[in-house]
């Protein structure tokens, strides 16, 4: 499993992974499951890698020349659209919290994937928002250390999340200090 948080206010914002992949890292300790699609859309994904990087890639392909010309909301459709087909749901067998602006230039959070039966949840941002997927231990232990870190105010937003990952890390044995991150 991965832990995955994002942070989003109206005009940035960031995704953070761990670096663990497979079953106890059977495939990696410095595996980065985030990524900035364009200048408008970054990514972060939880689940299985052998399912994730190719639904990703093709999601890219897909976009073809127009890859700088997406925004989250065409994006989110073609991702809708694509994990929509039950073979699909069940190679992938993961989830995805993407975050971006849309033509008008208003930040948009997502998620989508296992865990919401594959049904796009997606919230415009007007106060920040915090978010998390991932993760094998009780997901309102995950929220509680999110929300006690980000609330201080005196280090930055990537520290904070840094800082979640790492107390996690010591209560969820899926979860690595390794951290990787996106921002736009």
């Amino acid at each position: 499993m991965s832990l995955i948080l994002g942070y989003a206010n109206k005009d940035n914002a960031i995704i953070m992974s761990d670096g663990r992949a497979g079953e106890n890292g059977s495939l990696s300790e410095f595996y980065n499951k985030t990524r900035k699609i364009n200048s408008n859309i970054i990514l972060g994904s939880a689940g299985i890698v052998g399912g994730i990087e190719p639904f990703v890639n093709h999601c890219i392909q897909e976009m073809g020349g127009d890859v700088e010309n997406y925004f989250i909301n065409d994006f989110l459709d073609m991702v809708t659209f694509l994990v929509s087909d039950k073979t699909t749901q069940e190679r992938l067998q993961s989830s995805f919290l993407v975050i971006g602006r849309d033509e008008h230039n208003r930040m948009h959070t997502a998620i989508i994937g296992d865990n919401t039966s594959y049904k796009l949840e997606t919230h415009l941002v007007s106060t920040p928002r915090v978010l998390t997927i991932g993760g094998t231990i009780d997901g309102k232990i995950i929220q509680d250390i999110y929300a006690k870190n980000i609330t201080q105010y005196h280090i930055s937003i990537k520290d904070c999340m840094q800082s979640t990952i790492c107390e996690v890390a010591k209560l969820d044995s899926s979860v690595n200090t390794n951290c990787f991150s996106v921002i736009i």
